[in-house]
């Protein structure tokens, strides 16, 4: 069996963004978000552990809005024969919440550098985009930025990657005013902290010292954390799991069986 990421810094991440249909949808996407799927994922190989956050505020009309990153040891992870599994044969309740997603976005990323000890309760993931022919000059900008907002404690922690978009996966993009519609670098930049009102204004501070050329690809807000796991606290898979695939959690599902 292929052997599980124990511990070890995380060479690549999973950045991913959605809301859902409806509110009244809110409390089975969670369980199946914070109970099924999520551990589902870190369970696989090459995957080392999730942080899951909520919206402070809801997107669009009174639509929960979510967050997830995902650490990883590399982008092969997400190339995996167990990884291509669970994608293309999903649980029961996996392909029926599939339905209930919507503004959908996926972002896997190569992880450039991090700074700062802590992490916070609160997180802004910024999505950024820069001519193809500018990615050289930007990138050694942006990590300026981003240390220099750690060292002037303006942020706990910052954690930034470089996106990869394009690999197969049933659900497509959605793209939001901003997103780059030609070949452009792509960077995602999680900024932590511990106070929500000073995360939107270091974030404003953070994006006046960019350059022109690094534009915002997708809206930031605040994201609240609701859950973590790591693969070393999950229980060991059942003796006959593909790919030591984690168990779906029908029993959970059923407490959801009236849902439409």
């Amino acid at each position: 069996m292929t052997s599980r990421v124990a511990s070890g810094q995380a060479g690549a991440f999973l950045a991913l963004w959605n809301s859902i249909d409806s509110p009244a949808r809110q409390a089975e996407y969670e369980t199946w978000h914070s109970f099924e799927h999520v551990p589902e994922r870190v369970g696989l190989p090459g995957f080392i552990a999730a942080h899951r956050y909520r919206a402070l505020a809801p997107q669009g009309p009174h639509k929960p809005a979510y967050f997830t990153w995902y650490e990883l040891a590399s982008r092969q992870a997400l190339a995996s024969p167990a990884y291509r599994d669970v994608v293309d044969h999903p649980t029961p309740w996996s392909a029926r919440m599939r339905g209930a997603l919507r503004d959908f976005h996926r972002l896997p990323c190569d992880a450039q550098g991090c700074h700062g000890a802590p992490t916070g309760r609160y997180v802004m993931a910024l999505h950024l985009h820069a001519p193809l022919g500018a990615a050289a000059s930007v990138a050694p900008a942006l990590a300026a930025a981003l240390k220099e907002a750690v060292d002037q404690g303006n942020l706990l922690r910052v954690q930034w990657g470089q996106g990869h978009a394009g690999d197969d996966f049933p659900l497509a993009n959605t793209g939001q005013a901003g997103t780059p519609n030609t070949p452009s670098a792509e960077w995602v930049a999680l900024l932590h902290h511990l106070d929500a009102p000073a995360l939107e204004a270091a974030c404003a501070a953070l994006l006046a010292k960019l350059p022109p050329t690094l534009q915002i690809a997708r809206a930031s807000v605040v994201h609240e954390l609701l859950t973590s796991v790591r693969q070393a606290d999950l229980p060991s898979p059942p003796n006959g799991s593909p790919h030591g695939r984690q168990p779906p959690r029908t029993d959970w599902m059923a407490r959801f069986a009236d849902q439409p």
